[in-house]
């Protein structure tokens, strides 16, 4: 399997094995004795949840703290799966980890302006079982979409806020991508920049092929996001119908959209 990137790379790619490391981070990486498939594989991390057992695999998620070139802790998340894959057309009976697709899904939405995670190093190595992992830096100068909307009251603040992550949802559709896991906890807003947002956990993320078929990911995220008041909704709406797939329907299409999405969360 081979990997593209607009950036630097450093990495193999070996038959069945796959390790890339950005070189971003490689500096930090290699002063750790993490550079190599294995080394972050068994690198000692701070587990933060139970692990997923779903798909007949194990999945789990652990803080990796670094020691920086300065001496300063850097922080990273390390996923490590096992036969934890998701089948596809190339791949149709083994699959692929979901780490690698995760992978492959920041890239994809990096193309059309959308940021999320930055990834430090991916690899897998399928033998007789498939195990896959993914580091990412944290997040540590952002906030969950939920604790910002419980401390930001000023409604134009907010409006600001929505109508950013209606557009950023409308160009996701818009390519044809849904989420799938579409939580306020998988939106980040920066702390220096508010308009600053940024999008994670893209594992489920998958292609649709309709206009209406992101729409599940609305649903979603208005049931799920308790801090949402109705103005917030009609400014995320607005910006997504203007952005996204429906973009091209009629204005009473577009009203019967809004409507029925504004009825989530409220009945």
């Amino acid at each position: 399997m081979g990997f593209t990137n607009d950036r630097n790379t450093r990495g193999y790619v070996v038959g069945e094995k796959l390790f890339y490391l950005d070189e971003d981070y490689a500096g930090i990486f290699i002063k750790n004795g993490l550079d190599t498939f294995e080394a972050v594989w068994n690198a000692e991390a701070d587990i933060v949840d139970n692990p997923n057992l779903s798909r007949g695999g194990h999945s789990d998620v652990g803080i990796l703290r670094l020691s920086g070139e300065d001496g300063n802790e850097q922080c990273f998340y390390l996923k490590r799966q096992v036969n934890h894959n998701c089948r596809r057309i190339s791949n149709p009976f083994r699959g692929v980890p979901l780490a690698i697709r995760e992978w492959e899904n920041v890239q994809k939405l990096r193309k059309i302006g959308i940021q999320t995670m930055d990834v430090a190093c991916v690899g897998h190595v399928l033998n007789r079982e498939a195990r896959g992992l993914l580091v990412t830096e944290a997040l540590s100068r952002y906030k969950a979409l939920g604790e910002w909307l419980s401390q930001v009251t000023d409604p134009q603040q907010r409006q600001n806020i929505m109508r950013v992550l209606g557009r950023l949802v409308g160009l996701m559709h818009l390519e044809g991508i849904k989420h799938g896991c579409f939580y306020p906890k998988h939106v980040f807003i920066s702390d220096s920049d508010p308009l600053n947002i940024r999008l994670i956990d893209l594992e489920k993320a998958k292609p649709f092929f309709s206009k209406k078929g992101g729409l599940r990911d609305l649903d979603t995220f208005f049931r799920r996001t308790s801090q949402l008041v109705p103005e917030d909704k009609e400014h995320f709406m607005e910006a997504y119908l203007e952005a996204g797939p429906m973009s091209s329907m009629s204005p009473s299409s577009k009203k019967r959209v809004t409507s029925q999405m504004m009825a989530v969360g409220y009945i």
